[in-house]
């Protein structure tokens, strides 16, 4: 497995990294012989990093992934990063959510620490404009997410800091120019390749090369939908991610589908968001071993 450069944070990354949230519904579910099977397979594959975070299954992802770690990976030698979602009607401060936050997600891991801890808000230009936004001020002013996280970094708890791309160009630009945070988990992936597509993430991916922020790109195969496959049971009933767009993704994909074979299509699917500039890893949700095994294949590892 090539491994990369995260960035600014000293951190070494595999080009594919496991992601464990609701879309695969591994590390959510409760078949815990699977998730050690798809873990060991994906550690026995050179994937050195998790992508987790507590909205996942309302903490089923992080304590299930501890509890695999926990056989794989006794040394805490593999890298983990995790989140926080900040909310407004909990009435506790932006310190007090992240610090809790992250002392209850080393909890449910099973570590003293973690690589990575980032907002997993999106960020727009006026507060709550997109499901559970916050604006550039809650996260740059003082006592705001950015000021929390360095006490996080500065007492070993964390090692690096990141964001969530979702929002608005200009707010999501806002932060990222700020030099405040080392990386950003962006949706990228084959279809942004296509004249007619969203530009969002290609402009932010050029505002992340301006302020040498790494990028992890998500959504590499569009919740299934690049890969021809049917709506996850996430799919059928987030917010974040919904379903009209899983929709036009399909169609924007037909295209693709019928050019490609279904591995080269996998492989172009893979290459595309670990060509891009600044992009360190593509984070990629498993259901089975054997899905790893396919992804390092395409891969070309």
């Amino acid at each position: 497995m090539e491994m990369r450069s995260l960035g600014r944070t000293g951190l070494s990354i595999s080009a594919i990294s496991m992601g464990c949230g609701p879309v695969s519904g591994l590390l959510t579910g409760a078949d815990t012989e699977r998730q050690l099977a798809v873990v060991s397979e994906a550690v026995s594959s050179g994937i050195n990093w998790f992508d987790t975070a507590p909205g996942y299954g309302d903490g089923r992802s992080e304590l299930n992934l501890g509890r695999c770690l926990a056989v794989c990976d006794p040394g805490n030698q593999l890298q983990i990063g995790t989140k926080v979602r900040l909310l407004r009607d909990g009435g506790r401060s932006i310190r007090e959510q992240i610090r809790g936050g992250v002392q209850d997600s080393l909890r449910r891991l099973q570590r003293p620490s973690v690589a990575l801890l980032q907002l997993h808000n999106a960020i727009t230009d006026y507060p709550d404009e997109q499901p559970f936004s916050v604006t550039p001020d809650e996260v740059l002013g003082q006592g705001g997410v950015a000021d929390c996280m360095s006490e996080l970094q500065r007492e070993g708890l964390i090692s690096a800091v990141g964001l969530t791309g979702t929002g608005t160009t200009e707010a999501i630009a806002t932060v990222v120019l700020s030099g405040r945070f080392q990386t950003i988990q962006l949706p990228l992936n084959l279809l942004h390749s296509l004249p007619d597509a969203d530009q969002q993430p290609l402009q932010v991916l050029a505002a992340c090369q301006s302020a040498a922020v790494s990028v992890l790109a998500i959504r590499v195969f569009a919740a299934g939908a690049l890969l021809g496959h049917p709506p996850s049971a996430h799919t059928l009933k987030t917010p974040f991610f919904p379903l009209a767009g899983y929709e036009r993704d399909t169609v924007q994909a037909s295209g693709l589908r019928q050019e490609c074979q279904p591995s080269e299509l996998l492989a172009r699917a893979i290459r595309y968001p670990l060509d891009q500039p600044g992009v360190a890893s593509a984070i990629i949700g498993f259901s089975a071993a054997a899905e790893v095994a396919q992804v390092a294949n395409g891969y070309g590892q």
